[in-house]
């Protein structure tokens, strides 16, 4: 029997594995741009935003290895398969709060350093030291998330250009996905459209690095 750290449905696992390793591809193409940028404007906030979006993408590798685990679970002891899923749970958790916690650096634009360590200090440990990781992840990532897209929401409204549009829907759908995913506790199919919703997300995302690129 497959243990599962996610409330998915049996049926959506291998798709999931798809939109998860797209994910990544997007991001990682985003995350090779901006320090690509960075390398010929040596502006630091290209350089985090490149850190930000690689580590979002190691979220989506290690989320990806985890459901191959579950379609692998047949042939792997229980045991061995509840420590490297507890693991990987832990490391994908990791990498998702640090991308959105440079994003939130980015965003806010932060001064006091030790604030900020301390608010990264908080999140983690809510994080982690929580019974129910997976549900207490999405919401932090979904309050994450609610800051990031007003702040894009008001750079739109200052300057109501096409990229700054579609970066601000692109972070307002990972908070619907994010908000979607907390209630798949009690419902698998609200999984399985949190996917769709990113999916849109990044292919906001993806139409607005290609036209960057051809800026």
């Amino acid at each position: 029997m497959a243990v599962t750290y996610y409330f998915a449905p049996a049926w959506f696992i291998t798709f999931s594995i798809v939109f998860e390793a797209l994910f990544a591809l997007i991001l990682i193409a985003i995350s090779l741009t901006s320090y690509r940028f960075y390398k010929v404007s040596r502006q630091e906030k290209l350089r985090l935003f490149s850190f930000a979006f690689g580590s979002i993408a190691l979220y989506y590798i290690i989320k990806s290895l985890i459901n191959a685990n579950l379609i692998a679970s047949e042939s792997i002891p229980k045991a061995k398969l509840l420590d490297l899923g507890q693991l990987s749970l832990v490391a994908h958790i990791f990498f998702m709060l640090a991308g959105l916690m440079i994003l939130i650096y980015l965003t806010l634009n932060v001064k006091n350093n030790r604030l900020f360590t301390l608010l990264t200090l908080i999140v983690f440990l809510t994080a982690f030291m929580s019974r129910n990781s997976v549900v207490i992840f999405h919401v932090i990532s979904s309050v994450l998330l609610g800051f990031i897209s007003l702040h894009y929401y008001e750079s739109y409204k200052k300057k109501p250009h096409q990229g700054n549009l579609l970066v601000f829907i692109a972070f307002l759908l990972l908070l619907l996905a994010h908000l979607d995913f907390i209630f798949s506790i009690s419902n698998p199919i609200f999984f399985v459209i949190g996917h769709f919703i990113e999916f849109t997300s990044y292919l906001l995302f993806l139409i607005n690095l290609i036209i960057v690129v051809k800026k």
